[in-house]
């Protein structure tokens, strides 16, 4: 495992190359995570440039050298001497050091150029390097955003993680144009709670952004080979035990996390389905997105019992992704009948 960025040293090239080598069955990718940028205004010049530029600077920057030897043009015509070079020995290792491209997606953001009328927030005010080089202003939202909801005590664990679903397909295509001979496998997706056990939001957000993937296979024929959600259980999250991405509740103690919680019981930690729990095990089963609402979810006993013993959370966990994966090549909405060949 190395460190993202540039490197003093081609090592990794090398080691990767000796990997493609040693296990010639083995894909080889690298995983990046970017929201999708909208530009404020449409038809202004400006803003669309922003919108691209917020791109290349949070995913082109990891995306471009690997597909075309170099970073993207804006940022060295923005960053200057400040940005690294590549030797052309470099440049070649690089270039085309993957088997697969693998994206992590939560969210869409709208932005405006910093200098604009329209900014909130002024050039001066971002910080000196990468952040004042992409120079946009992304405090603002798409209409139609699905936002997370505050828990019953007022606190809002996942104020940036947002949903526009059509902001997934776009990043599906932003990420196959860099190269459309590749496969994609969409490797983290998924929606932030609070400790609400029927989280329809959740299950709302699923089945809208697994729409956009059908869209992607079915419709435009790119190459997604899997989907991942995040997560299959809540979990620690950058810090904190509030974030709640799972499609398995997790009741926490009050000592989770805690350095008195050295081992807990059998009665802690119980894991409950979320209702995305049981559509994703319809998905994965029939292969169908569409013809099951909440009501059938709710009254489902197939799943609706808690797992709250580990061998039954491992073996639904290794089911489900197996199952999504090859899912995701072969459903049909259901609504249509419309099957992939």
């Amino acid at each position: 495992m190395f460190a993202p960025g540039h490197k003093g040293s081609p090592t990794e090239a090398y080691t990767l190359k000796t990997s493609r080598i040693v296990g010639n069955k083995a894909r080889i990718g690298i995983v990046l995570v970017s929201a999708y940028f909208y530009p404020l205004d449409p038809n202004n010049a400006l803003d669309v440039a922003a919108a691209k530029r917020a791109l290349d600077f949070d995913f082109g920057w990891f995306l471009e050298p690997i597909v075309t030897g170099d970073y993207p043009a804006v940022m060295r015509e923005r960053a200057g001497d400040r940005l690294p070079t590549f030797t052309e020995e470099e440049s070649a290792l690089l270039k085309g050091s993957y088997d697969i491209l693998m994206m992590n997606h939560y969210y869409s953001k709208v932005v405006t150029d910093c200098g604009s009328e329209s900014s909130v927030t002024p050039c001066s005010s971002l910080t000196a390097g990468w952040e004042a080089d992409k120079g946009v202003d992304e405090d603002h939202m798409m209409p139609g955003t699905m936002q997370p909801r505050p828990n019953k005590f007022g606190n809002n664990y996942c104020g940036r993680y947002t949903g526009y679903p059509p902001g997934y397909l776009d990043m599906i295509h932003y990420l196959h144009s860099h190269d459309p001979t590749v496969d994609i496998l969409l490797t983290e997706n998924g929606w932030c709670g609070n400790e609400e056990v029927e989280n329809w939001d959740q299950l709302r957000y699923y089945k809208a952004f697994l729409g956009q993937v059908h869209k992607a296979v079915v419709e435009e024929e790119i190459p997604v080979v899997g989907y991942t959600a995040w997560s299959f259980l809540d979990n620690y999250e950058w810090g904190s035990y509030g974030p709640r991405f799972g499609l398995y509740y997790v009741n926490f103690t009050e000592k989770t996390g805690s350095p008195d919680f050295e081992k807990p019981k059998s009665t802690d930690l119980k894991r409950i389905p979320r209702p995305a729990a049981k559509w994703f095990h319809k998905v994965a089963t029939t292969k169908c997105l569409d013809g099951w609402d909440q009501l059938e979810i709710a009254a489902d006993s197939s799943v609706a019992r808690s797992a709250e013993h580990l061998g039954f959370s491992v073996a639904f966990i290794v089911f489900v992704a197996v199952a999504l994966t090859a899912a995701v090549v072969t459903f049909k909405r259901c609504l249509g009948y419309q099957r992939l060949r």
